[in-house]
């Protein structure tokens, strides 16, 4: 073969090749930012552009029945860690990438939901009643379900997790379920007027208030910690709040107020000066 040829021919396949491998490099390129890309441990939260407008205050978009138009705004769904080269673009869609929810060990996660309907009198959890189900009504408000330790796949722009310690039962021992929402017994109601009269009048000509009826002991937890409650004998939790300026603090028995404890909680093991 004539060199001259050869060289021509060397020089333009090199030349089919660079392009080639120029055009796949600047697709892949384009491609991570037109298309979701999730790395490990994180998932991609969907804002879809497209589609008809979400009613005003909306947190999340409703779902649209088959066949209809679907509403913009912030999509109930997430993506879990991968790429999405396909079912989602940058015209249509908006995403994103934020970390995954933790739960760490010996805690639990309450599950609570920010957008829906409020509840109705009487209903405590968002997921609780049959009808609302049967009816496709979504509420908003704490789940009935709560997440276990490890890693899980929140949509934080519609929901909220609240971290609080898992109740153990020791070995040789058995817990008691106590039920805590609903309606009180009808003995137990019968007497709460008749109570609350009784406080009132056992605090009304004296400057240190009473709930016990205990001489020396006048409040059933606050100002114990780390004493037991006077009511069940759990010891006496205490939390400092507010910016700092002036102290004030909260004392709560965890047996007998359950809940999410205040983020500043700490174990006290100096009790405080207090009259009671």
């Amino acid at each position: 073969m004539n060199p001259r040829l050869r060289r021509r021919l060397f020089w333009g396949a090199a030349l089919v090749f660079l392009l080639g491998a120029l055009g796949i490099g600047g697709y892949a390129a384009v491609a991570r930012d037109v298309f979701p890309k999730v790395p490990p441990g994180h998932l991609a939260i969907l804002i879809r552009k497209s589609g008809r407008a979400s009613p005003s205050g909306t947190i999340v978009a409703p779902a649209a029945r088959p066949g209809e138009t679907p509403f913009q705004g912030v999509q109930e769904t997430v993506l879990p860690p991968g790429w999405y080269p396909t079912g989602y673009n940058a015209y249509d869609w908006g995403w994103e990438i934020v970390p995954q929810t933790q739960i760490p060990p010996d805690h639990v996660g309450i599950l609570i939901r920010n957008f829906g309907e409020d509840l109705p009198d009487g209903q405590i959890l968002a997921d609780e009643n049959p009808e609302d189900e049967r009816r496709g009504v979504v509420r908003k408000g704490v789940m009935r379900k709560t997440l276990e330790p490890g890693s899980h796949l929140i949509n934080t722009r519609a929901y909220d997790v609240r971290i609080v310690n898992k109740v153990t039962v020791q070995a040789g021992l058995a817990g008691v379920v106590t039920h805590r929402i609903g309606p009180l017994p009808a003995d137990r109601a019968a007497k709460l007027p008749e109570l609350a009269k009784k406080l009132l009048e056992a605090n009304r000509e004296r400057p240190v208030r009473t709930t016990t009826g205990r001489r020396g002991q006048d409040l059933f937890v606050y100002g114990r910690a780390p004493r037991p409650c006077l009511r069940c004998r759990t010891p006496v939790r205490v939390a400092e709040q507010g910016d700092g300026s002036r102290e004030r603090p909260t004392y709560w028995c965890p047996n007998c107020q359950t809940g999410p404890a205040p983020s500043s909680y700490r174990d006290s093991r100096t009790p405080r000066r207090t009259t009671n």
